[in-house]
């Protein structure tokens, strides 16, 4: 295991990832109009991978939901219900970790510095070097942004920038508000209030 942690080289591997798969899948799916796009990783860095959704694919998403394979009760909730339910649901969208195998590299350099069992007697240095992969998260999403890579001016509006998880918390509220506009914040507050996500 190495001693030392290159944020330098883990911050280049993550902005080359992401940039490679958002634009990958929007080049895939040009004809789709995407609202959101995030970097989702659990909790302890076990991995990070790109994750993104169309309003398409959304509602493809409700209508393989009303099917109920699985008798929930969701063949009797309309498309828009259950678009409301799935829209801030990263593990239900059509485009979750598509592209994630541009972050092989991220993932290998996560394994190398294996973090759970790193910190795990030290819980300071623990928080100071999440503290330190979630700026440089937050770091690689700016930067796309001011790229262009999530569209601009009226088309940027629409789009919902993010950093999620498996078992999100809160935490989730502070990266969308840093990473977009006041305007898209407020919209995605008010979705998640209509989805009781809050």
């Amino acid at each position: 295991m190495p001693e030392s942690l290159n944020f330098q080289e883990f911050h280049q591997l993550l902005l080359e990832a992401s940039r490679n798969a958002f634009v990958s899948v929007q080049r895939q799916h040009a004809e789709e109009n995407f609202y959101a796009f995030g970097l989702f990783h659990e909790p302890l860095w076990g991995y990070i991978f790109p994750t993104s959704n169309s309003e398409e694919g959304l509602i493809r998403k409700a209508q393989e939901y009303q099917l109920d394979k699985y008798q929930l009760g969701y063949s009797k909730r309309s498309t828009e219900d259950l678009s409301k339910m799935l829209r801030w649901n990263p593990g239900d969208w059509a485009y979750h970790v598509e592209g994630k195998n541009y972050f092989e590299a991220v993932y290998s350099w996560l394994m190398q510095y294996d973090f759970s069992e790193r910190h795990k007697d030290n819980e300071t240095e623990s928080d100071n070097v999440n503290d330190q992969i979630i700026a440089i998260c937050r770091k690689s999403m700016i930067t796309l942004d001011r790229e262009g890579v999530f569209g601009s001016e009226a088309a940027r509006m629409k789009v919902t920038l993010n950093i999620m998880m498996g078992d999100q918390d809160r935490s989730w509220l502070e990266h969308a508000r840093l990473l977009n506009p006041p305007s898209v914040y407020d919209r995605w507050i008010s979705e998640l209030e209509i989805a009781k996500l809050l």
